[in-house]
């Protein structure tokens, strides 16, 4: 039995990390730059970790109260 699951890439392209967390293309390779985000180097690109991106909004995130 085959089921249709959506498959979401473990590893996202500076593009994809930008519309996750609505802002620019430009800001989002800053940040891997500059190591703000969690990056990984596969060859000669650099992609974010999809579950590091996660935490990282997490640890970012601040709660009120």
């Amino acid at each position: 039995m085959s089921q249709n699951i959506e498959r979401k890439p473990l590893l996202l392209r500076g593009g994809e990390v930008a519309d996750a967390l609505g802002i620019s293309r430009a800001l989002a390779y800053r940040w891997m730059q500059a190591g703000i985000l969690p990056t990984v180097r596969v060859s000669r690109s650099v992609r974010v970790p999809h579950d590091g991106l996660l935490d990282w909004i997490a640890q970012n995130t601040r709660q009120s109260g």
